[in-house]
């Protein structure tokens, strides 16, 4: 069963080498005239083998078709007999039994590879022994399950290991075990496999296990036990990392991204598939496997609206690695169609959709890579609602998987099928569909809970056995005590009597005094009720003056900047017009703040996301970068007060025209990044970046008399911050402040020769 291709992969590097067979390489014409004219020496035998495979190969060459091998083969036996020497005995039993196999008897052929096994075991040749275990194997088929099997080699190659001490053989003769029960379906038994591996030969740290863990982070997420799959994924990249081995270290990186999504966690996904994308870009992986890690990663990012990114990096990778096959093809159609429908270009998405089916790219490939095409374009059909198509082409994903696709992926195709069938009127294949998609629901996210539940009613059953016992304990003496209280009861009832008189008096007057007590607290009430409704008219009418002056702040600074705009057309230096430009994009930075104010439900509080895109929005239109320049921005949704969302925004500004403006002449290609983040208690982060030709060397910033770099400066010092400067391959500008959002929204900017009063 070929359906569990990404969990072998672990096994890629850790297999037996079989020994390679003698091929004919000359026309059998030439073989005969050879063979007539040889001696009865080992060269005749060589001759005698090649022309049998020949034969065995080519049976039409010959009207007695396959028997012409089994002929020379008895020559061949014939002659090992006189020569006799135990090699070459061998030699004619191994060909005598490719012979069997090829003819499809199995039990023949599986008889005369343990008749050689036999006499080298005789000899203790333990070595000698292996190598035709492994020999055999070969030509066993995985489904064969008659006589030996597959598994029944890699266990005696395992103790035949053990018995010679080497500890490394039999780890990978103990993981072919498990490589052999995953191509038959049983995840479970090739997991307790590998455990038992782990457990039997980690403590004694004689072996890297990364591949180990590969293949039990890829199983329990085939069954949906993420949290388990995480954890060896985890181990298996650290492993790897830690021993240097990163023959397939992609497909770590992308198993361990594929936990992540599964779990939700996307940012951490992308980050996974950027670096197994990065690795199989360095390494020149297949087209087809690119474009697939592409795929998986642009619809992450499109998870997170990030679509400029994600069309950035389908165009890249086309670029870089063109489609050459059909299969090719298919894949990266699949990608383009997954990246169109997450944008909402039904159109493009149903165009590529469709040219991804109708490739023929997948045909003889992995039947699990079609299996999730035909899921891809069934869920697009459906939430165009055409669902005869969903269904079919759901239909086609199940026939492919037939029961092998992981917990996660039957879930989305059983509830896929339950809404197309309960649209289409279907509703007892609705009510089927929808049963099966709760059992996988359950056995994914409810086994830890079950758990939990059986240990509670555990611990319920036993309390509640102790609760009983003590409350038998409580009824005896209780009823000891009933025979003792009922003798004073009747003393006791005269004297009740009387004080429930005394009490009945004491509540009446008591209720008398509360009724007193409400309607003075009535009248209270509805003055503060009043008072409080006039407050609240008070702070709208407040709240209101505030977005109004914010509003018309933001106004004046836009006239501010028209003004600027109108002055410049009366200049005609260039040192005059750049300082206006200047002057302009400081004063949008601050009109953004106050625009963000007046739109915002908080007055006293900037979102700073959204600030920052904006801001840098408006820079790359004023420049107009297009996309020479590409702006990465790293910024957590983090809210401050104006007393320093606005030095900020003017950091940014200086900043980022530095870095338009002087860090990539020539008009170079760059990438400025810019982030913003919350690191611990108080302390935050700003930190500006561009991979330009950097700062000259001789530059002292401390010393600097540039009105930027004072203003930036300044404006760091003002907020309590530490500025700095640096070349990092380009320039690097961090400012580091500690913010407290129960301070004041009071600040006052000082920047040479002027300053900025904001209440």
């Amino acid at each position: 069963m070929f359906r569990f291709f990404p969990i072998i992969c672990f096994l890629l590097i850790v297999t037996v080498r079989v020994p390679a067979q003698s091929k004919a390489h000359q026309p059998v014409n030439d073989l005969i005239l050879l063979l007539q004219k040889s001696n009865p020496d080992t060269n005749r035998l060589q001759l005698l083998f090649q022309l049998s495979a020949f034969y065995q190969k080519n049976p039409a060459q010959n009207k007695s078709g396959i028997d012409s091998a089994f002929l020379y083969l008895q020559q061949a036996i014939k002659l090992a007999d006189s020569i006799h020497s135990e090699k070459w005995r061998h030699e004619t039993w191994r060909y005598t039994g490719d012979y069997y196999f090829a003819k499809g008897d199995y039990k023949q052929g599986k008889a005369y590879f343990i008749k050689i096994i036999n006499d080298v075991s005789k000899a203790e040749n333990k070595e000698e022994e292996i190598k035709w275990w492994v020999e055999l194997e070969k030509y066993i088929t995985y489904s064969d399950s008659t006589g030996i099997t597959k598994i029944d080699c890699f266990k005696r190659i395992a103790l035949l290991y053990e018995q010679l001490k080497k500890r490394e053989d039999v780890i990978i003769a103990r993981l072919q075990i498990a490589k052999v029960y995953i191509y038959l379906g049983k995840l479970n038994t090739a997991e307790n496999e590998i455990e038992k591996v782990l457990e039997t030969y980690k403590p004694a740290g004689t072996h890297s296990f990364h591949y180990a863990y590969y293949a039990l982070s890829a199983i329990n997420r085939y069954k949906g036990n993420f949290n388990k799959s995480l954890w060896y994924a985890m181990e298996c990249v650290k492993d790897a990392e830690k021993t240097g081995d990163t023959v397939i270290v992609d497909y770590f990186y992308g198993e361990l991204a594929l936990v992540y999504e599964e779990l939700g966690q996307t940012e951490k996904s992308i980050e996974w598939y950027r670096k197994a994308l990065d690795t199989r870009k360095k390494i020149h992986s297949e087209a087809s496997v690119i474009y697939r890690t592409t795929g998986f990663l642009v619809q992450q990012l499109i998870k997170q609206k990030r679509k400029n990114e994600a069309i950035e990096i389908i165009t890249a990778i086309e670029k870089e690695n063109p489609p050459s096959t059909p299969y090719q093809k298919s894949i990266l159609a699949q990608v383009k169609a997954n990246y169109y429908n997450g944008v909402q270009q039904y159109n493009l998405a149903e165009k590529y959709y469709l040219e991804m089916i109708g490739a023929n790219g997948f045909k003889d490939e992995n039947k699990e890579i079609v299996s999730i095409a035909y899921q891809d374009i069934a869920k697009f059909y459906l939430e165009q609602k055409e669902y005869a198509k969903a269904g079919e082409y759901l239909s086609r994903s199940l026939e492919m998987d037939k029961g092998d696709a992981t917990l996660s992926r039957m879930k989305d195709i059983h509830g896929m099928l339950f809404k197309v069938d309960s649209s289409m009127g279907n509703y007892l294949s609705a009510i089927s569909h929808l049963s099966l998609l709760q059992q996988i629901k359950d056995s994914i996210f409810n086994e830890d809970k079950s758990k939990q539940i059986e240990e509670l009613q555990i611990q319920y059953e036993t309390e509640k056995k102790e609760q009983n016992i003590k409350l038998l304990e409580k009824e005896s003496t209780l009823q000891q005590g009933k025979l003792t209280q009922a003798k004073t009861t009747r003393n006791w009832i005269l004297g009740a009597v009387v004080l429930l008189v005394i009490l009945m008096g004491l509540l009446v007057n008591y209720l008398r005094l509360k009724q007193k007590t409400n309607e003075k607290l009535e009248i209270q009430q509805k003055e503060i009720n009043q008072k409080n409704n006039s407050l609240q008219k008070l702070v709208n009418e407040k709240e209101w003056l505030l977005k109004e002056i914010h509003h018309r702040v933001k106004n004046n600074l836009h006239t501010i900047v028209g003004l600027l705009d109108t002055q410049s057309g009366f200049l005609k230096t260039e040192e005059a017009l750049l300082a206006l430009s200047d002057s302009q994009h400081r004063v949008q930075a601050m009109s953004l703040i106050h625009q963000k104010l007046y739109q915002s439900e908080n007055l006293s509080a900037i979102e700073m996301s959204g600030y920052i895109h904006e801001l840098v929005d408006y820079l790359k239109h004023s420049f107009d970068t297009r996309q020479r320049i590409l702006f990465k921005l790293e910024i957590e949704n983090l809210q401050l007060n104006l007393s320093h969302a606005l030095p900020i925004g003017l950091i940014l500004n200086e900043a980022i025209t530095n870095s338009i403006k002087y860090a990539f002449p020539g008009n170079k290609d760059g990438v400025i990044t810019i982030s913003l983040e919350h690191s611990a208690g108080k302390n935050y982060s700003l930190t500006i970046a561009d991979n330009g030709k950097g700062l000259p060397g001789d530059l002292d910033y401390t010393k600097s008399r540039s009105m930027g770099m004072s203003l930036m400066q300044g404006l760091s010092e003002d907020m309590n911050g530490v500025f700095s400067i640096r070349n990092n391959k380009g320039t690097e500008i961090n400012i580091s402040f500690k913010y407290d959002p129960s301070t004041g929204n009071d600040l006052t900017l000082t920047a040479p020769g002027h300053s900025i009063e904001i209440n």
